[in-house]
């Protein structure tokens, strides 16, 4: 059985894997920026009813699923800063349960998944629409029954259920534990455990989804000590470095400014920083007494 890990292992390790996780933090971004360009050529219509929507998706039917694939990517791609954040928690306090590092791999790959099989699903409902609307009475319900019938979508939606639980649990109990450990600060971890709670919510999802691309975004520069203040002291530490709390001293600085605390009595010594005036007051008070007795 292995035993435990010290602070220097810990550091070498993730020193080893940073640029990975750097890739894996910043990418994703980058990808979801080109994703919203690629879908913002597709020329859809203001009416938002399935007729028109599908067939000016079934125009621009590429540019559509490229789009739903870059996203699913830049969603699955977040595995990776993810996983190394909760190893890094998980190595600076064993109250982390390591067996849930799984969920930080299926959450974000099962919701990839379903944006890229989403965006395929409704093209080739469009397609589907367009093949069999001549000479349809009512095509609103034909364009609404072959969405809902599309096996694709079907599946889209069970493996989006499962990742997005997922991926809540995952964005709630890393941050929580990266910010307990000193790795995030306080705010940083409330942050992404505020927008891993927000995904569980539809209508918040178009604020929540750039914002969490963003804060992974920030997560890159953590991971490499881009950031102008510099990173958290737990990471150069290779231990927790938890926050103080209000009137404590934080920890690092206490360790960098005497070194060693050495505990022990402290004596006054006499004659030390005692007012100058003191020593002659005394002797007047003992002449007072010689001239009373």
């Amino acid at each position: 059985m292995a035993g435990p890990v010290s602070p220097r292992e810990v550091i070498e390790r993730e020193r080893r894997w940073a640029r990975v996780a750097t890739f894996g933090a910043a990418l994703p971004i980058v990808l979801f920026i080109a994703s919203l360009f690629t879908r913002a050529a597709v020329d859809l219509p203001s009416d938002p009813l399935f007729p028109a929507f599908f067939r000016a998706l079934d125009e621009a039917s590429g540019s559509w699923v490229a789009s739903g694939v870059l996203q699913g990517i830049a969603m699955a791609l977040m595995a990776i800063p993810l996983v190394y954040l909760f190893l890094a928690a998980s190595a600076r306090s064993g109250r982390v349960l390591k067996p849930l590092v799984g969920f930080c791999v299926i959450g974000p790959v099962l919701v990839g998944l379903q944006a890229g099989l989403t965006a395929m699903a409704q093209v080739d409902a469009a397609s589907q629409f367009v093949d069999q609307s001549a000479g349809v009475g009512d095509i609103y319900t034909l364009a609404s029954d072959l969405y809902d019938d599309s096996s694709l979508r079907t599946l889209a939606n069970a493996l989006g259920a499962g990742g997005a639980l997922s991926l809540v649990f995952a964005m709630i109990y890393t941050s929580l534990w990266a910010s307990r450990t000193g790795l995030v600060t306080r705010f940083y971890g409330t942050l992404g455990m505020g927008l891993g709670a927000s995904l569980l919510f539809p209508p918040l999802l178009q604020l929540a989804l750039p914002m969490l691309f963003l804060w992974f975004g920030y997560m890159a520069l953590i991971i490499s000590g881009r950031l102008r203040k510099g990173r958290p002291p737990a990471w150069d530490a290779g231990e927790a470095v938890p926050w103080p709390t209000a009137g404590q001293e934080p920890v690092a600085a206490a360790a960098s400014a005497g070194g060693e605390i050495v505990e022990g009595d402290a004596s006054e010594i006499p004659g030390v920083d005692e007012n100058p005036n003191a020593a002659r007051r005394e002797r007047a008070k003992r002449r007072k007494r010689k001239r009373r007795s």
